[in-house]
């Protein structure tokens, strides 16, 4: 299969490339799983509509990312290095970050698919803020063991100064009503104290 990931913007146009794909009967996206995949999303459509129909109207409905995953679709290691100029230790260090997330593994265990989303959502500018911001910013492991405790301590005395809030809100309201206004009280309260 002679189609690469490289020669298209975005996630959508290179699945839908695949879908169209015609190769025999080792098509990478097959009308049948596409017809399923549209049952269990509650799409129908007449059985004589196209791939290229199923996959229009399930990405109203699905994320290409899902759609992507569901037939196993990703972007490999050597993807990530060619179109953005990096190393092994540097993808490593990215899907530490959160920055890609691995999608399957291989027999041995390791990554060998990561989300076609990172692929080509990922700018070159974000790759390399991501690589070279300076860990002197962020607290070593004890400061930071340190730094949750005292957040965890907020947190808990938030809760107990907001209890009897919480309480006049819970015997007079309904229950949709007591549990925006829980949540409210909640994040607002953490977040006053977090900042």
């Amino acid at each position: 299969m002679n189609i690469k990931k490289e020669n298209y913007t975005n996630l959508p146009d290179y699945l839908r490339v695949l879908v169209n794909y015609n190769c025999g009967g080792q098509n990478p996206i097959r009308k049948h799983d596409l017809v399923r995949l549209a049952k269990t999303a509650v799409i129908r459509l007449d059985s004589r509509a196209s791939k290229d129909e199923y996959f229009v109207n399930l990405c109203k409905v699905v994320s290409p990312s899902d759609i992507a995953a569901v037939f196993r679709i990703g972007a490999t290691e050597e993807d990530f290095q060619r179109k953005f100029n990096i190393t092994h230790d540097n993808l490593i260090e990215l899907v530490s970050k959160g920055c890609i997330r691995p999608m399957m593994k291989n027999a041995n265990g390791k990554d060998s698919l990561y989300n076609l989303s990172d692929y080509y959502c990922l700018t070159s500018e974000k790759v390399a803020a991501v690589l070279c911001s300076d860990d002197a910013d962020s607290p070593d492991n004890e400061d930071f063991g340190i730094y949750c405790s005292d957040v965890i301590d907020e947190v808990l005395a938030v809760l107990e100064r907001a209890s009897d809030e919480i309480t006049d809100i819970l015997n007079e309201e309904t229950s949709e009503v007591r549990a925006v206004v829980v949540n409210a009280l909640i994040e607002s309260a953490l977040l006053n104290n977090i900042e």
